[in-house]
């Protein structure tokens, strides 16, 4: 099926494919209502356990098919079995990151959600859109729209940074280091956005590239002078 999506990325059916898929990964990890992948805890989920059976299934798909997105969720259901809204956190790892195109997305090292990319693609467009309007406006013209733009993305990085926040106090973490690679392979995905992860006190957050805004401040100056 992941064949299917790169040769056909734009495909009608690709979209019905990609949910099919998630309904099987879905079923296959957590069982349906009459036969659980767990058993027992529901008074106490410290006693939650995965039948031998169902982990000798597990160890199987995991051996046989390593480089399946699926091993993924796998993993993640046995790591968290013993929760008991594990199925409502696969299901929302699901929707964040096997939307369609989004297995493609993470082998860029783009680890955003769905609805964070979303956001990063409006929030490239705004920024498209304002420097076209900056080139053809007056000095007051452009301190409007160049405010307006700033409280705007401000609330998009805002929205991001709230959705993906698990993502980012995590992910680039591992043993207590910095992934260095795994960081640059994300901002280097960024950089058509203008945008970065960068590192706070406690975890990484995405802002506005430095640079980015010092282009923006140059053309608002260029119309304050043309206007002069």
């Amino acid at each position: 099926m992941g064949k299917f999506f790169k040769k056909y990325p734009n495909s009608d059916l690709a979209e019905k494919a990609n949910e099919e898929c998630n309904t099987y990964r879905r079923i296959y990890i957590l069982g349906s209502y009459n036969s659980p992948t767990r058993e027992g805890g529901w008074e106490n989920s410290e006693l939650f356990y995965i039948p031998e059976n169902n982990l000798k299934e597990f160890n199987r798909f995991i051996e046989k098919y390593p480089d399946s997105p699926t091993v993924e969720l796998i993993k993640y259901y046995l790591e968290n079995y013993k929760n008991k809204d594990v199925e409502t956190l696969l299901n929302e790892k699901i929707d964040k990151e096997f939307y369609l195109g989004g297995i493609e997305n993470r082998e860029k090292g783009n680890l955003f959600s769905k609805e964070s990319n979303d956001l990063l693609e409006e929030f490239k467009k705004n920024k498209e859109e304002v420097i076209k309007e900056l080139k053809t406006s007056n000095k007051e013209e452009a301190n409007e729209i160049y405010e307006k733009y700033s409280v705007d993305n401000d609330k998009i990085l805002e929205k991001i940074n709230e959705i993906d926040v698990e993502m980012l106090d995590n992910t680039f973490y591992k043993d207590g280091n910095i992934e260095k690679d795994k960081l640059n392979k994300q901002n280097k995905f960024l950089d058509s956005y203008g945008l970065e992860v960068i590192q706070i006190e406690d975890g990484f957050i995405l802002t506005e590239k430095i640079n980015f805004i010092i282009i923006f401040l140059k053309t608002l100056l260029l119309m304050i002078i043309k206007n002069f």
